[in-house]
């Protein structure tokens, strides 16, 4: 996921603990800083997240400057955007708490047979694409099952009103992708 930190948000020091938060699993690479609509790190370097933090406000300025690189190189493993700001405007937009929560929650990937599927999805992502196989074994990516195709609806349903009632909101889009083996055209078959 890319993540978007407001400069009014990195400003207010209610909010600085959700934002270490968030660069916490942001340095664990589960996620990217898009800092590209920043012009550059001067506007950073002057917030009171960065000043109010001392050598770990170095350490966030290092981060920052390096989240720019970084955009290029693992940009397509992270397709997702999120805004971390204090007046959101849609689905993407977060309050600093939610997007703290949000952050540290691994995207399910839901099955039939976590068994057989689990094993099968793993093998193609540890053989086809090395980072998504870091991202599997850094726990920012699990699998889970329900046992069969009948009860995958209400798994989602239930994982969906798990997640907006801990992020607190109703529009919240999950970090959840349904994969289904069976002979169904649609999820409600």
């Amino acid at each position: 996921m890319r993540i978007t930190i407001e400069l009014e948000v990195a400003n207010n020091s209610e909010y600085h603990q959700c934002l270490d938060r968030i660069l916490h699993k942001i340095e664990e690479g589960w996620h990217l800083w898009e800092t590209n609509g920043h012009a550059d790190s001067s506007n950073f370097e002057e917030t009171s997240w960065i000043r109010h933090q001392g050598t770990k406000g170095d350490d966030i300025l290092q981060l920052f400057r390096k989240s720019s690189e970084r955009e290029l190189w693992y940009s397509r493993l992270h397709n997702r955007r999120i805004i971390v700001t204090i007046a959101p405007q849609n689905e993407n937009d977060f309050l600093p708490h939610a997007a703290a929560r949000f952050s540290e929650t691994p995207l399910c990937i839901i099955m039939e047979n976590q068994l057989n599927d689990g094993r099968f999805l793993s093998r193609i992502i540890n053989e086809l694409d090395s980072g998504l196989s870091l991202l599997l074994s850094k726990g920012a990516i699990y699998f889970d099952s329900i046992g069969g195709i009948a009860q995958m609806p209400e798994l989602i349903r239930s994982k969906v009103d798990l997640l907006r009632d801990q992020l607190q909101m109703d529009a919240a889009i999950p970090r959840l992708v349904a994969v289904a083996d069976s002979e169904v055209s649609d999820i409600d078959d």
